[in-house]
């Protein structure tokens, strides 16, 4: 055998057999049970179903746009959920000219984030609901994020007004 590689033989070695037994004693000595579960957060739910509730509603005055799902994103205490839809409708995807994809965006914008979305975050103590537009295979066409206490955007002709 080379010399040379004697010495990092015997270390690989070395090392294999500490981690052979950190793992030994955490299977010997480590935790026999599972934590305590966190207790059910019994306000959240409502939250939830009353979002999904906006989403299908939107769904059902948009031609083309098809709901998904919703999905809590963020931490207790029910900070922000993600509504998300599914598009083919051409004109409802991305397109090649950025003053339509401006236009699109500021359009989904004012569409999702509504005075009625609005106040089932207040009512409910959400921070955050963000309506996200994917095409049939799962790319993000566009987000519109509807934060609590944040005014209704204004828009011109050709999208948001900055």
């Amino acid at each position: 055998m080379n010399r040379a590689l004697h010495p990092y033989l015997l270390g690989t070695a070395a090392a294999v057999t500490v981690v052979l037994a950190a793992l030994a004693g955490w299977a010997l000595f480590g935790p026999r049970t599972p934590p305590p579960r966190a207790a059910a957060d019994q306000t959240a739910q409502p939250a939830a179903a009353r979002i999904e509730r906006y989403g299908r509603a939107l769904q059902d005055g948009m031609a083309g746009m098809k709901y998904v799902a919703t999905e809590e994103q963020l931490a207790r205490p029910r900070q922000g959920y993600r509504v998300t839809f599914e598009t083919a409708d051409a004109s409802l995807l991305k397109a090649r000219d950025d003053a339509a994809n401006a236009a699109r965006q500021a359009a989904w914008q004012q569409r999702f984030c509504t005075d009625e979305l609005r106040g089932e975050m207040r009512a409910r103590q959400v921070n955050v609901v963000t309506g996200r537009v994917v095409d049939g295979g799962g790319r993000t066409q566009y987000v519109a994020d509807c934060v609590a206490g944040q005014p209704a955007p204004q828009s011109g002709p050709g999208g948001p007004l900055l």
